[in-house]
């Protein structure tokens, strides 16, 4: 557990805990950032975050997806996504 998911408390840190599939450094088309992909705990529902710090501005770029072919087209989607 992170010092930010511990910041929220014990019963929010462990849901967001079980939430979370993966998190990670990430670099998409020479921009860095942070991937985050979670499963919602009501439906088959997973959402894809990429987080990028662009100009002192914070971006946040989210897909969802229920199969495994809207993953991949979420997953083009947000790789597909480029600096202006």
């Amino acid at each position: 557990m992170d010092k930010y998911t511990a910041m929220a408390g014990p019963e929010v840190a462990s849901i967001f805990e079980d939430m979370i599939l993966s998190k990670g450094y990430i670099n998409t088309n020479g921009m860095r950032g942070y991937e985050v992909e979670m499963r919602l705990p009501k439906d088959e529902t997973r959402l894809i975050q990429h987080i990028y710090i662009v100009d002192d501005h914070l971006l946040l770029l989210v897909a969802g997806y229920q199969s495994s072919r809207e993953e991949q087209t979420a997953r083009n989607f947000l790789d597909s996504v480029q600096r202006l």
